[in-house]
């Protein structure tokens, strides 16, 4: 067997390998029910007074349930009180990332054709209510997040990213669950068999994020309907352990007002975070958390668009570097707007956007993207080559281009004659509590009414809610749709799935057969080994989308964040390196709060 040992020396920024709904809606004009929020968090129980609390806000969470979440601030909830079976942390010289197991007693055994990875799980790991988790557990877990009846939407997992012997025909009804490639050999021994060799970077993927958590399956039953084709676990504070084996307990989860952390003395991560309590108020308003952040309430905050300038001298502003990546989505299917079948137009679309715009008098420090992975993930993880930096990669830049109005014009013409001659009418919809949305979404309004002719296009914008926004395009019932992508940063291939004609979520009307087999072949296929050969399919990937454009890309988000005076980062630099979002924190020395 050969020994998963690979430590990640790299500055890596872990996120979820699927679309990302990133934070979804933390930066907003001040309103009256910005208002209503801040008031009702105050209601928030204080910190008791001396411990090391780490306060922050974030967007809301419907879920707690790992099988069907979908949004980055329901991950992160989740990563605090849900154990995992691999984690990333600091290591200890603060330079880099390294692998710990964490429900895992060691990093997992593979087998030499790559098909077999076995856990060996520790022993003394439970659930809140002492019930015991072990590997018999985590199958179990598996075994309901494959159920053929719930059909989970986070299944994809053990299909999608890695094809686990006969998840998907157990997903299909088509196969028994003693057919399925996972199997507890004995109590403390997790065997995961695949039907093809995958890259040890999927199987860190896999294995770090809430999705392959163990769920309290005795709970998890009993909150199902009685056609057992869903469960209320997750849905309520009342429904979900209070831990399953994680760093952290949830010990109040009051929905749409906060959720509070305090730590896990019995977690095998006790020793590695030193944050006692996390504090998480539900807010979506940016002024709002500013506001709250000057007042000393909060930890944390991001200076989005304006908010920057005020700030922009303070030694205290740290960026991350840009894993997200901003689209606008277009219903190439749109029966409402045939004109968005038409390539001509959404290439008029694309051209006659100037990013520059959106990235530097918008966003203030984002940059501007033609292309649709970020600079920051990694081609290499052995040598941290980005893939932007490749040729590959550089040949995608000039693929395209930022803006030219001339071609723009040109294919508007084309667009505007196939439409008879008539005016077109466009929508944007955009984030309703998204401020640097909606100035993008005016610009993007003047813009295309300035280049085109009002005459010949009419921009109307729709202000909706981000959560309603995501649901239309999951449901085809859309024009347009604003989107923030993230993935694994050091598995970008895995970002292509997105683009798949069947990911399980579908988020966009693009469907390629020869791109389908191409992503198979970097993912699962004869390219896993291949380093130049995966580098190149990326570029090819990227190529097939930009040539149908059923997303228009925007910018990559440099987002500048600011701590408290009492967060000291462990990091040789003392910047902050983004991996999950809360890795490094849970590990920093945090003043206590004063008595």
């Amino acid at each position: 067997m050969k020994r998963f040992k690979k430590i990640l020396a790299l500055l890596l920024a872990i996120s979820m390998v699927a679309v990302v709904f990133a934070g979804c809606a933390k930066q907003g004009a001040k309103t009256p029910k910005a208002n209503q929020e801040e008031k009702k968090v105050e209601e928030n129980k204080e910190a008791p007074k001396g411990s090391r609390v780490f306060r922050f806000a974030d967007s809301k969470v419907a879920t707690f349930n790992p099988h069907i979440y979908k949004t980055v601030p329901e991950r992160e909830s989740m990563l605090l009180f849900n154990g995992t079976l691999l984690r990333i942390v600091m290591n200890e010289a603060g330079d880099g990332y390294e692998i710990f197991p964490n429900h895992a007693k060691a990093f997992p055994e593979r087998s030499e054709d790559g098909k077999v990875w076995t856990f060996k799980i520790r022993e003394g790991l439970k659930f809140d209510d002492g019930t015991i988790i072990n590997a018999k557990t985590y199958e179990e877990s598996y075994k309901l997040l494959l159920d053929p009846k719930l059909k989970n939407p986070n299944s994809t997992v053990f299909y999608k990213d890695m094809f686990v012997v006969n998840a998907k025909k157990y997903w299909d009804g088509e196969a028994k669950w003693e057919e399925v490639g996972i199997k507890a050999i004995d109590d403390y021994t997790l065997e995961i068999t695949l039907e093809s060799a995958v890259p040890e970077t999927t199987i860190l993927d896999a294995f770090i994020f809430p999705t392959t958590s163990p769920v309290h399956v005795e709970m998890y039953t009993s909150l199902m309907n009685e056609e057992k084709t869903e469960t209320k676990y997750g849905t309520d504070f009342d429904k979900i352990p209070k831990s399953t084996g994680g760093p952290y307990i949830l010990k109040e989860w009051v929905r749409d007002q906060y959720r509070n952390f305090e730590k896990n003395p019995d977690s095998p991560l006790a020793s590695v975070y030193k944050v006692d309590r996390v504090e998480i108020r539900a807010i979506e308003d940016n002024e709002t958390i500013l506001q709250l952040f000057e007042k000393g309430e909060l930890d944390y905050v991001k200076l989005l668009g304006a908010k920057y300038d005020k700030y922009e001298e303070d030694p205290r502003v740290d960026f991350t570097p840009a894993t997200t990546a901003m689209f606008i989505i277009l219903n190439t299917e749109s029966k409402d707007n045939p004109a968005l079948q038409n390539l001509d137009f959404r290439k008029a679309l694309h051209y006659g956007i100037n990013r520059n715009v959106i990235a530097k008098d918008i966003y203030r420090t984002g940059k501007p993207a033609n292309y649709y992975l970020p600079s920051s993930y990694i081609a290499d993880f052995k040598t941290g080559e980005s893939y932007r930096s490749t040729p590959q990669g550089k040949e995608v830049e000039a693929y395209t281009e930022v803006f030219n109005a001339d071609k723009a014009k040109e294919y508007f013409d084309k667009a505007y004659k196939a439409n008879g001659s008539k005016k077109i009418n466009f929508e944007i919809a955009y984030f309703d509590t998204n401020e640097n949305v909606k100035k993008i979404s005016e610009y993007m309004e003047e813009a295309y009414e300035n280049l085109f002719g009002a005459d010949r296009i009419d921009v109307q914008l729709k202000a909706i809610p981000w959560q309603v926004s995501y649901d239309n395009v999951e449901k085809g019932d859309y024009q347009t749709g604003f989107a923030f992508w993230s993935g694994s940063r050091f598995e970008p291939w895995g970002m292509m799935e997105f683009f798949i004609s069947d990911p399980g979520r579908k988020y966009n009307t693009y469907r390629n057969p020869e791109f389908d087999k191409l992503y198979e072949r970097a993912k699962t296929g004869d390219l896993i080994y291949d380093k130049e050969g995966r580098i190149n399919a990326l570029r090819d990937m990227e190529k097939m989308v930009m040539n149908d454009l059923p997303i228009i890309p925007l910018v990559e988000v440099n987002i500048p964040i600011m701590f408290s005076d009492r967060v000291k980062l462990h990091s040789a630099n003392g910047k902050y390196f983004p991996a999950g979002g809360l890795y490094q924190v849970l590990q920093a020395d945090i003043e206590p709060l004063e008595e």
